[in-house]
């Protein structure tokens, strides 16, 4: 499969939150290596909380797609940044910034159960899939196209 290129452009210009009443940042802690650094506003999810399978809280950010949060797209790479430690999980169908949100993984994981799959991909590495349900390939992060300049 090819992967889809990422790039930080992409998430530049995104606006923050998908629904304003619930997806609202929640305050930082400033250090971006704290597990509470990128955190939305908790709220409540369908999930129960002794199978909560990613090592951060539910209300932390992930940077996903409009297309993926209204169902429009599946959600085909993972991406855990080595930076921030922040979760991008992505359809792969458009890197528009207009098209970028952020929500939270227990959000995503509720949209996908099959994230919980790929819930100990380490810092530095993504994981893609052919189609919803195939089989997730895990490998290390290529460099964001401008970082390779």
């Amino acid at each position: 499969m090819a992967r889809a290129v990422r790039t930080r452009a992409f998430t530049a210009g995104w606006p923050r939150g998908y629904d304003a009443a619930v997806h609202k940042a929640a305050p930082q802690s400033g250090d971006p290596h704290h597990p509470g650094a990128h955190m939305i506003e908790p709220h409540p999810h369908e999930l129960a909380a002794a199978s909560w399978p990613f090592k951060e809280p539910e209300c932390s950010e992930a940077l996903t797609t409009v297309p993926v949060l209204e169902g429009d797209a599946p959600i085909l790479l993972v991406s855990h940044d080595a930076d921030d430690g922040m979760w991008q999980i992505l359809c792969g169908t458009t890197n528009e910034p207009a098209d970028g949100r952020l929500s939270c993984l227990g959000c995503l994981l509720e949209l996908d159960p099959t994230l919980a799959q790929i819930a100990d991909l380490p810092r530095g590495w993504e994981a893609f899939r052919e189609a919803v349900g195939g089989p997730w390939s895990r490998e290390p992060s290529l460099p964001f196209e401008d970082d390779a300049d």
